[in-house]
Formats: structure tokens, C-alpha cells, sequence
């Protein structure tokens, strides 16, 4: 989808300049989802982009909920509009 390539091509651009990087979405196998949640809960990423669809998963609010966020930002908002009405 455009909005996971988008999320890759955020990722690698922001690695090349030294930035703690990652993301979770549907295209990563468990071993992936795992490695990414570990590095978040270590303190590991500086950014961890998610698909907003994730944040309908329980696991992914206990992820949050275990971690430290210190910034949340929403890109694809009207999504959550959406949402809030089904």
C-alpha cells in the first residue's frame, strides 16, 4: 500500500542521517514485529511509525502502555475520524 512504502521510505531516509528509526505494520513477519518492539521498549528508537490500523490492536496499546512515548503524532487522521463513527 502507499501508505507502508511511505512508512520504509521515511524509515531508511531518516537512518541515513542517524536517526533511531523503525515501524510496525501488516507486511512484518513476527521475528520483525518482535525486534521492533523490543527496540522500543529499550529505549532503542528515536521514532517508531505505526499504521494507524494498529492502533485498534490491544497489543499494540500495551506496547505503547509499557514504553515511553514522549511525542505522538496522527498522519492519516481522517482515518481515526473515520473510525470513531463505525
Amino acid at each position: 500500500s502507499p501508505l507502508i512504502a511511505l512508512m520504509q521510505d521515511q524509515v531508511d531516509a531518516l537512518r541515513a542521517l542517524g536517526v533511531r528509526a523503525g515501524f510496525m505494520n501488516s507486511t512484518q513477519d513476527f521475528d520483525e514485529r518482535r525486534s521492533m518492539e523490543a527496540q522500543f521498549l529499550a529505549g532503542e528508537l528515536d521514532i517508531l511509525y505505526l499504521a494507524p490500523e494498529r492502533l485498534r490492536l490491544d497489543s499494540t496499546l500495551s506496547l505503547l502502555a509499557r514504553g515511553e512515548v514522549s511525542v505522538f503524532a496522527i498522519d492519516e487522521a481522517h482515518c481515526v475520524a473515520q473510525w470513531g463513527h463505525d
